[in-house]
């Protein structure tokens, strides 16, 4: 499988997303990602583009049903997280 060139989504820069960006890139392989917590200047300094998650689901997910079910299970983590975090 050539990964040249090829597109890596990820969610989160944590240390784990940043080490498989790191990766990545040494793979040649652009690494776009969705990180609310991250600066766009954090991400560029690890050759890093940050996306909204629609974008980067849009953008390394073929099928759009698997598109869909993976935004929607996002949305609810996302909004129970924000609910215990209000609470």
């Amino acid at each position: 499988i050539e990964l040249r060139g090829k597109t890596l989504g990820l969610i989160g820069l944590g240390k784990i997303g940043t080490e498989v960006a790191r990766l990545a890139r040494a793979l040649e392989m652009e690494v776009l990602a969705y990180d609310p917590y991250v600066s766009g200047l954090v991400a560029r300094e690890q050759q890093v583009r940050l996306a909204p998650m629609k974008q980067v689901l849009e953008e390394v997910v073929d099928d759009a049903g698997l598109r869909r079910e993976l935004l929607s299970a996002f949305n609810k983590v996302a909004d129970h997280m924000r609910n215990r975090s209000a609470g």
